[in-house]
């Protein structure tokens, strides 16, 4: 994979991996982010001239206007096509997964299993560069950039972990479910079931409570 900076001779570019390419295409754009602020900015100084009738002024701050346009103009369409021809399917897996891992690291999030799969306690994580797509507590994330996703992780854990957990609640909310999943074989079969399946009761649990109230792993 090469470099695509703009006026390097073919022999002058250097050889940089996918992961680098895409780090650089959003180091771009943030460079054209700074631009656009000048640019709106020296607009502003062209329209407050307009407005008091100051002509010097204004064909000062309009010709600077103009100079930076054609220069965002030009800036952003080297950009654009940088972007349009990437594809996040081109990064390679261990690239990307060595960055993500490195990003959780430092987000304190501690990561069981292996890319694409992991999980994170108290739930998991699926990746797919194919699809530019990363599922997040059963939530899709079009957003793929490692130390933005760390993030959301960590602050998905925080908000499951700091959740208020009462014990006497819950085994009152599964003596409850237990007493219908009996009640319900009584009906259909004739007698109480012998068994019941944690997963039956997980059912009913979100029934009564809702998804949000209690999680398959709690």
């Amino acid at each position: 994979m090469e470099t695509w900076e703009p006026g390097q001779r073919p022999e002058e570019r250097e050889s940089v991996s996918s992961y680098d390419r895409i780090l650089q295409t959003k180091g771009e754009a943030e460079k054209l982010a700074r631009l656009q602020k000048v640019l709106v900015k020296s607009a502003k100084s062209s329209f407050r001239a307009v407005a008091v009738f100051d002509l010097q002024g204004m064909r000062k701050h309009a010709a600077g206007t103009r100079a930076l346009l054609e220069t965002y103009a030009g800036e952003f369409g080297k950009w654009e096509d940088a972007v349009s021809a990437f594809r996040l399917s081109e990064v390679s897996e261990q690239e990307y997964r060595d960055a993500f891992e490195q990003a959780c690291r430092k987000a304190d999030v501690r990561l069981e299993g292996s890319f694409p799969s992991y999980e994170v306690f108290p739930f998991d994580i699926r990746f797919s560069l194919l699809q530019e797509q990363v599922i997040i507590n059963r939530q899709a994330h079009r957003t793929m950039d490692p130390e933005f996703l760390a993030l959301v992780i960590r602050k998905e854990q925080d908000k499951l972990t700091r959740s208020r957990f009462s014990a006497a609640q819950f085994m009152s909310a599964l003596l409850r479910a237990y007493d219908l999943l009996v009640a319900e074989s009584f009906q259909t079969r004739g007698k109480p079931m012998k068994q019941v399946g944690i997963k039956k009761v997980y059912q009913v649990l979100t029934t009564m409570g809702g998804r949000a109230a209690y999680t398959e792993k709690q």
